[in-house]
C-alpha cells in the first residue's frame, strides 16, 4: 500500500511472490530520496539450485514499471542481500554477500552491482580486497548524485573493524581509507587498544546522512548478542538454562567533508543490556534537524528511566537534552520507531503504563 503520491486514496499493488519463497527469505523495499521511485527486491531460486534476484522499480509519479532478474552464481541461500537502493535518478544498486555453507568461517566474501537503469545488465563489483569486511552500506548523495558504498574494514585481524572504507560507484574496486581516530577508539575500546591492534569491536552502520555542500555523516552502534548459561539441580537431577541478552552500546558519529576524508568524530556513551522482545526499547533514534543531527534514546529501561537527545552541529559541538524526566508511572519511549517527519521535527512512540501515545517534537 503506498501512501507516498501525498494522496487521500492510497494505491494498492498486488505482487505474486515466487513459490521458493520462505520464512527465511525477505522482501526489500526502498525509496528514493525523493520519493519518486521505489525499488521492490525478492530472492529467488533458478535452476533448482541457484541464487538470483527479481527486482522491481516502479516510477510512481506515471505507476510505470519495470522487472529486471539479477543473477549471482552462486547457490541458492549462500547469498544475503546487505543493502538496496533505488536513486532519483531511477538507478538500482544491490549489495550482497556471500558466505558458503560448507565452511561458515570463511571470510565473508561482498559484491556490489553499482547504480544501474538496467540492473540485469550492470557488473558485480567485488569489493572485498580485505581480509576481513564487515558492516556495510549503500549510500546516495542528492547534491553529487553519485552512490557510495560505506563499509567497515580490517587488515588481517579477527574482529573489530579499524575504519571505515568508501566505494565510489566510478571506482568501485578502488577505496579510500579512513582508519578511525585515536580518541574514539581510546573513548569505545579504552586506552589498551591503541597499543595493541587499533579496532573497534561489535561496531554496526546504522545511518548515512548527506549535507549540501558535499560531506556527509555516519553513524554506527555498538551491538552484540551475549549468551548466559545456568546449571542448577531440580529433584536432584542436574538441569541447564540458557538466555540471550542483547546489548546496544556506545553510538559513534563520524563526519567526512566533500573529499570523503575525515573532519570530526563524536562518540555517545550509552548501555543497554535486554532479554527477548524487549529490546525495542533500546538502541537509538537518529533524525537530521535544522542544521543540526540528532541522536535520541532511553537512559535506562526502568522507572527511572530519561529520555535523552544528543544534539551535533555540523562543526562536531554536542549539547545533551532531557526530553522525557521520570514519572510516577513507567514511562518509556521506543526511538528505534520514531520517524523524522519534516525538516524540524520527528514523532516518537512514548509507553506510559496502558497508554501508548506519539510524542512530536518540534525545532
Amino acid at each position: 500500500i503506498d501512501f507516498t503520491l501525498q494522496k487521500f486514496e492510497p494505491v494498492y499493488k498486488s505482487i505474486n511472490l515466487p513459490n521458493s519463497i520462505s520464512l527465511s527469505d525477505d522482501v526489500y523495499v526502498e525509496y528514493s530520496s525523493s520519493k519518486k521511485y521505489v525499488s521492490i527486491t525478492i530472492p529467488q531460486i533458478y535452476d533448482r539450485e541457484m541464487q538470483q534476484y527479481s527486482t522491481i522499480i516502479r516510477e510512481l509519479s506515471t505507476m510505470q514499471e519495470r522487472v529486471s532478474t539479477i543473477a549471482t552464481n552462486f547457490e541458492y541461500r549462500d547469498c544475503n542481500v546487505v543493502s538496496t537502493q533505488i536513486t532519483d535518478e531511477g538507478k538500482y544498486s544491490l549489495l550482497y554477500s556471500k558466505t558458503g555453507r560448507e565452511n561458515r568461517r570463511s571470510k565473508e566474501e561482498f559484491y556490489w552491482l553499482t547504480p544501474s537503469t538496467q540492473p540485469a545488465k550492470a557488473k558485480h563489483h567485488f569489493i572485498n580486497p580485505y581480509k576481513y569486511l564487515k558492516s556495510a552500506k549503500i549510500y546516495y548523495h542528492p547534491q553529487t548524485k553519485k552512490s557510495q558504498l560505506l563499509a567497515l574494514f580490517n587488515f588481517g585481524l579477527k574482529g573489530g573493524s579499524q575504519g571505515i572504507a568508501i566505494y565510489n560507484e566510478d571506482f568501485p574496486e578502488e577505496s579510500i581509507n579512513n582508519p578511525f581516530q585515536d580518541n574514539v577508539i581510546t573513548a569505545a575500546q579504552g586506552a589498551s587498544a591503541l597499543s595493541k591492534n587499533k579496532r573497534i569491536d561489535n561496531l554496526f552502520i546504522r545511518y548515512a546522512t548527506p549535507h549540501s555542500n558535499g560531506s556527509f555523516l555516519v553513524v554506527l552502534e555498538k551491538y552484540y548478542v551475549s549468551k548466559e548459561m545456568e546449571r542448577f539441580y531440580a529433584n536432584g537431577i542436574p538441569q541447564a538454562s540458557a538466555r540471550y541478552i542483547y546489548n546496544y552500546d556506545d553510538v559513534i558519529l563520524i563526519q567526512f567533508d566533500s573529499t570523503s576524508q575525515t573532519s570530526w568524530s563524536n562518540i555517545v556513551h550509552k548501555k543497554q543490556s535486554t532479554m527477548g522482545s524487549t529490546t525495542y526499547y533500546s538502541s537509538f533514534l537518529f533524525a537530521s534537524l535544522n542544521r543540526e543531527s540528532v541522536i535520541i534514546y532511553n537512559e535506562k529501561s526502568t522507572a527511572e528511566n530519561r529520555l535523552l537527545m544528543n544534539k551535533f552541529t555540523k562543526e562536531g559541538k554536542r549539547k545533551v537534552q532531557v526530553l522525557l524526566e521520570p514519572s510516577a508511572n513507567l514511562m518509556l519511549g521506543i526511538p528505534v520507531e520514531g520517524r523524522q517527519v519534516s525538516y524540524n521535527s520527528f514523532i516518537l512512540p512514548v509507553v506510559n503504563g496502558r497508554s501508548q501515545n506519539l510524542l512530536k517534537v518540534v525545532f
